[in-house]
């Protein structure tokens, strides 16, 4: 090998170019047409710089200063006064990618970017947890926002912990927003993925809310870790545990029925608006009589028009209570519901009670029974 000295800062090696072989505190420059900077090797911070004769780490590629100060634990600094990318190119079916090692694993992380067509990209990988943290200095914490098309789609609030979905301003841990219907789908293995599978919770257009199950299945609910309340798939509710579909609730409603107050002599046969209620099979109804003409003629006495058929239980029809009235004899009616009305009994006998004649007569009548 021969060295050939050229200067104290410069050897010549068989060919090859030291530069200060002597680890002087010497500084190395070359200029360009347009910048006397072009690359400047700082001898004495071991640092490099393009565009700069003071590098700020190992690597400082300089064009304008933009006025912030890198950190101590960077080693490459890219600068400008306005906008700055750093390119990494390839080809057009390629991945692009920065991957992250230490002493202990070679590839613990990569932020890659797939130029194939119809592959992902843009991927955090490598097996690990991908954790997003942000600081501020300020009281302020600084959000996670996730656009599409320059519109945002979600944000993570730092500064209150919660997640907005079509808001900037989530009021809660997860805040779901829309202009119209607005809605979360659970899917699993068993109940597929297509449109009408799985579960919905959600506000529809006109914002009543909705749960929405199109699954054969039935949707409970509990509290201090026991089921309290069940809806079965073919409809009905039970209760604090009961799945039996004999027992469920499968049906409420309240509402009015005209009802004629027959007899076998001759008219008026007075007509009334009575109420009822049906829980299930069981029917109450409530009726009130006022005859506004004079009853000239007695009669059997029935009450017709009910609102649902009855059923006969074992050989048992509804009973019917007379409350209050004296449009029947001896103000006496109760009696017991047939399969389309009530049949008004007198008192100590097994048939009808009869009407009283005169004018100003009145019968308030309640019946319980079951439907078919």
């Amino acid at each position: 090998m021969s060295i050939t000295k050229v200067s104290a800062a410069l050897t010549n090696l068989d060919g090859g170019v030291v530069i200060n072989e002597s680890s002087a505190d010497a500084d190395f420059r070359v200029e360009s047409n347009g910048n006397a900077n072009m690359l400047f090797v700082d001898g004495g911070n071991d640092r490099v710089g393009i565009g700069t004769a003071s590098p700020a780490r190992e690597l400082h590629v300089h064009k304008a200063s933009s006025g912030a100060t890198s950190t101590s634990s960077s080693v490459l600094v890219v600068e400008d006064d306005d906008n700055t990318e750093l390119s990494i190119l390839g080809g057009s079916s390629s991945v692009l990618a920065i991957n992250f090692g230490h002493s202990g694993d070679n590839d613990e992380g990569i932020i890659s970017f797939n130029t194939t067509s119809g592959s992902e990209n843009l991927g955090l990988s490598s097996s690990k947890d991908i954790t997003y943290t942000t600081t501020s200095t300020n009281s302020t914490a600084g959000h996670h926002i996730f656009k599409s098309y320059n519109t945002e789609i979600m944000r993570i609030d730092g500064a209150n912990n919660r997640v907005g979905i079509g808001t900037t301003s989530p009021t809660q841990k997860l805040h779901l927003h829309s202009t119209g219907a607005v809605d979360m789908k659970f899917t699993s293995d068993s109940t597929g993925v297509a449109g009408s599978d799985g579960v919905v919770f959600g506000i529809n257009s006109g914002g009543s809310t909705y749960l929405w199950n199109y699954e054969n299945e039935y949707i409970y609910f509990g509290t201090n870790n026991s089921e309290k309340m069940r809806i079965l798939a073919g409809g009905g509710i039970t209760f604090n545990g009961d799945t039996a579909a004999a027992n469920a609730l499968d049906d409420y409603e309240e509402g009015t029925f005209t009802a004629s107050l027959e007899n076998t002599g001759t008219s008026p046969k007075p007509t009334a608006v009575g109420a009822y209620t049906k829980i299930g099979r069981q029917v109450v109804v409530h009726i009130y009589f006022n005859a506004s003409s004079s009853i000239t003629s007695a009669g059997n006495t029935r009450i017709t028009g009910l609102p649902f058929t009855a059923s006969n239980v074992n050989g048992a029809y509804g009973m019917c209570f007379y409350a209050h009235g004296n449009i029947v004899s001896d103000n006496k009616g109760s009696g017991y519901v047939t399969s389309t009305a009530i049949d008004i009994i007198g008192e100590g006998t097994t048939g009808y009670a009869t009407w009283t004649t005169g004018s100003g007569k009145y019968g308030m009548w309640t019946a319980i029974y079951q439907t078919a």
